[in-house]
């Protein structure tokens, strides 16, 4: 589903983000980010997944094949899939119905409505500790961080070139 955009982190700016709150915790003065949750997110705006599709198509040595398949199957199937769920948890049908197990049991409608599309900020993390948030600050893109993983793949495959 290519037009599905999707908020990607990169391991460094968790790591980054948590050594700043341990950081930030460890203040003689209890900060105002003690006991908050914080979102962190790679710069940038978030991609899709034809960016994605697309950077490996470009960049990748050894030729990637994809296949898009259209979402209104899935979709359909995921609320079949929630049907036969709810009917397992009931007394009588759950004779006839066995619960959804493994990768089929998380194909519910809601995979397709909670977190896609929405694009989420790390603008409370890089606040200062003084105004409650990490001071947080960037290293690279979501983009940058594909390319990196681009790379990685062609070098795994004996790639000549960098």
């Amino acid at each position: 589903m290519r037009n599905i955009v999707q908020n990607f982190v990169h391991g460094g700016h968790c790591s980054l983000g948590h050594l700043q709150f341990e950081a930030a915790l460890l203040r003689k003065e209890m900060p105002k980010c003690a006991g908050r949750p914080f979102i962190i997110t790679d710069d940038g705006p978030p991609p899709s997944y034809g960016d994605m599709y697309y950077l490996c198509y470009v960049l990748a040595e050894t030729p990637v094949k994809l296949t898009f398949l259209p979402p209104a199957p899935f979709l359909i199937l995921s609320h079949i899939v929630e049907l036969v769920a709810i009917a397992s948890r009931t007394p009588v049908l759950k004779w006839i119905f066995p619960a959804p197990k493994g990768t089929l049991a998380i194909l519910q409608p809601g995979v397709f409505h909670a977190s896609l599309n929405y694009v989420a900020t790390d603008k409370a993390a890089q606040k200062s500790v003084e105004q409650g948030g990490l001071g947080f600050r960037h290293v690279h893109t979501t983009l940058e961080g594909m390319c990196q993983q681009v790379l990685e793949w062609n070098n795994e495959r004996g790639s000549s070139s960098s």
